[in-house]
Formats: structure tokens, sequence, C-alpha cells
């Protein structure tokens, strides 16, 4: 017998009948949840509340990529920095 079990016979032995079965239901329900339980996915970096990954929109970068696939990027001369003057 696990300790968990051994905790519970003892419980059982000092509630009154009707606390004894009260908690001998409860703990067969826990059971039989125990066997159809599957805990959901839950990806850390979604919030559900929010509706963003990592501080984005869920599904952004997925229903953006390639968008500019076409676009042909080329940066321009950038020209002459100015001169500030010294502190």
């Amino acid at each position: 017998m696990n300790r968990i079990a051994i905790e519970l016979d003892e419980k059982l032995r000092t509630l009154d009948e009707r606390r004894a079965a009260e908690l001998a239901r409860r703990v067969k329900e826990a059971i039989v949840a125990a066997d159809v339980y599957e805990p959901p996915f839950i990806n850390p970096n979604i919030d559900p509340m929010l509706g963003v990954e990592n501080g984005w929109p869920v599904g952004y970068f997925a229903s953006t990529a390639g968008m500019f696939a076409d676009e042909p990027f080329a940066r321009d001369d950038q020209g002459v920095a100015e001169e500030r003057d010294d502190w």
C-alpha cells in the first residue's frame, strides 16, 4: 500500500459513517476521472485570453509569410550624415 492509501484508510477510520461514505464516493469519482482525463495541450507562448503568441496576434506570421516575395528590395543611397555640434 502506498502512503496515500494508508492516509485514506486512516482518515476513513476516524470519520463517521456518512462522512466516510462521502469521502469514498469522491475518491471513486477521482479514480474514474483519472482514467479518462487527458490534459489539453497548452502552448506556453500563447495567451488564449489575449489571442497573442509571443506578443503577436496568433497566426500573424503564417498569414503574412511570403506577402512581399515578388517585391524588389533595394537599399537606396543613404546620403551623408548631418554634422552635429559638440557638447
